[in-house]
């Protein structure tokens, strides 16, 4: 999905109920109200334009956001999206290279660093998870993880010990890392402490392997645990916290 920016807004669209007829094999709209939907369902939605109609038939439920950015928030596209305590955090990876948020009404929040070799600056941000206190940004160009509060303060960046493109927060301050193959380890994954020193590696690639199309969404994370996936491979795996 693309998410397009206008003037100085943006457009977010929620997907907030998947599709009526997965809750039971054909059942119709007013027999799943009141069902559970399966996490694991997917939704596919034809890309061809000006199919927003045939979405909005097809969706119990879509919720448009306009995101009023102003001079500190403002970014050109949208490589990744969080939803977390409250706001919208929207990471721009390529463009502009910022990180930004929103208040869940779409007035803007805080921004997040910016681009820059100094404390608090990174040159690519690449991947984003959030706590409840804490912000942390993944800057692989320059291989440290930068922590901020909820307001943008920056407070303290640490050195990544293994080339990375993807983490995720743990339970107990752990973070569980996305290696890249090297030829000092050929692992897929690595538990660290919050001083990130490595706890335990997970996953051998397989022989052979060159690497593949990266996402940095590699992480997906719901109340039942953790998806990784993995490319070329076509693996998603789930793990728990």
């Amino acid at each position: 999905m693309s998410f397009f920016g206008k003037s100085n807004q943006s457009l977010l669209v929620i997907l907030n109920i998947i599709l009526a007829t997965a809750c039971t094999g054909g059942s119709s709209k007013e027999s799943c109200d009141s069902c559970e939907v399966p996490v694991d369902d997917t939704l596919f939605i034809s890309s061809e334009y000006g199919n927003s109609e045939s979405m909005s038939r097809n969706m119990s439920a879509v919720r448009f956001v306009i995101l009023h950015e102003d001079d500190q928030t403002m970014f050109s596209d949208m490589n990744q999206l969080i939803d977390a305590f409250g706001k919208y955090f929207v990471v721009d990876s390529y463009s502009s290279r910022r990180v930004v948020s929103f208040d869940h009404d779409g007035k803007p929040f805080a921004s997040y660093g910016r681009r820059g070799n100094g404390p608090g600056e990174y040159a690519l941000p690449w991947n984003v998870d959030v706590s409840a206190e804490y912000v942390y940004i993944q800057d692989i160009s320059q291989r440290k993880l930068i922590k901020y509060d909820h307001q943008g303060v920056f407070i303290d960046s640490k050195e990544i010990p293994f080339e990375s493109k993807g983490f995720t927060l743990l339970k107990d301050g752990k973070i569980l890392f996305k290696l890249e193959p090297s030829k000092e380890t050929n692992y897929q994954l690595c538990v660290t402490d919050s001083m990130l020193t490595p706890l335990k590696y997970m996953l051998h690639y397989l022989d052979g392997y060159v690497g593949g199309w990266v996402t940095n969404n590699a992480f997906q994370k719901n109340k039942n645990g953790i998806s990784y996936y993995c490319s070329p491979a076509d693996t998603i795996y789930r793990l728990d916290y």
